[in-house]
Formats: C-alpha cells, structure tokens, sequence
C-alpha cells in the first residue's frame, strides 16, 4: 500500500451542506425548490436518497442543514434532525427569527447534541444583521455553537439579498466568538 493510499483509506470526506426532508415532505418540497430555481435536483431529498448519494459521491458523513421558515416549525424541525443523528448524518438545528425565546430552544437542542444552527435569511424573511436575530447569535456565541449562514444571492429568490459580506461582517462584529460559516463562498 503505497502512501497516497494510506492516507486515502484515512480521509474523511465532509459534506457540510446538506438538505434532506422526512419522506412524506420531500416530493412536495424538492419540486417547489425545483421550480424556484430553475434547477434539477441531484437525488430526491429523502434521507434514503441522502444515503444513495453519499454513497455514490464516496462522502463520509453529510451535515444536514434545515431551515425553519416559519417559528411553529423549529421545535419539530429539530427533533426529526435529531433522530437522524449518526456517524455519517450530522445534525445542525433550525431556529427563526420569531421565535419566542430562541435561546431556550439553542440550550436544549444543544444538550441533546446538535453543535450549530443553519439561519437563511431569505426564506425567514429577514435581513440577517436585523435586532430580532440578535438574541439568537448572543445564545449562540454563549453556548459555543456554529452558525452556518446562506450567504449571498439565490438563484430562485428576487432581491433584496438579505446575508450580503457587509451584513455578515456586522454579525462578526456584534459576535466576534461566534464561529460563523458563509455559505456558498459569501456571494
């Protein structure tokens, strides 16, 4: 076995940005994804796709990365990530904006495991550096979490974009503790 070899057997391949949805979800969710994008999705969006996938791509573990677009949604969002929990399915949480003490939510769902939170300002409806986000990105830095940001412009979402560098260089400011990920290189 020569080097290159040894150090493949060793290798961890990281998806850090996945999207998958409970099975009963997922048609429905991947078309409109789909049509908004103007995009062919690359498996169905289930968690047996998901696997599928990774198997084929040879990827060592998957990060799935729900969004919560409406605040009723976290707390079952982040319970189904959380039985998907596993060596090779990783999961980050779901919080919102509106949601009535989120800080609550980030101290339970970390307690129980999950290491960040995913925050898409474009389907929350929210400029990513607004107050209301605040009390999140301060629970977050406290309790050593990560925050993965959709950053940038979408291909299926009209302007404004609302996770531009100069909004996310704000919330650096605001949380120089919090370890934040730009997704989709910032822009």
């Amino acid at each position: 076995m020569g080097h290159d070899s040894a150090l493949e057997a060793k290798m961890i391949v990281l998806d850090f940005h996945v999207h998958a949805f409970p099975d009963e979800l997922a048609p429905r969710a991947m078309e409109q994804l789909s049509r908004r994008s103007n995009l062919i999705p690359s498996y169905d969006g289930t968690i047996s796709g998901l696997r599928r996938s990774m198997m084929e791509a040879g990827i060592s573990a998957s990060v799935i990365q729900p969004v919560a677009t409406k605040p009723s949604q976290v707390r079952s969002i982040n319970d189904w990530v959380l039985s998907l929990k596993s060596d090779r399915l990783i999961p980050f949480g779901a919080i919102h904006p509106d949601l009535e003490r989120p800080w609550e939510e980030l101290k339970r769902i970390k307690a129980l495991g999950i290491r960040g939170v995913k925050i898409h300002g474009d389907y929350q409806e929210a400029f990513i550096d607004e107050e209301r986000y605040m009390p999140i990105y301060e629970a977050m830095e406290d309790l050593g979490m990560i925050l993965l940001l959709h950053a940038g412009v979408d291909i299926g979402l009209p302007p404004p974009v609302r996770a531009t560098p100069e909004r996310i260089l704000r919330v650096h400011e605001s949380f120089p503790r919090l370890r934040t990920v730009a997704a989709h290189m910032g822009g």
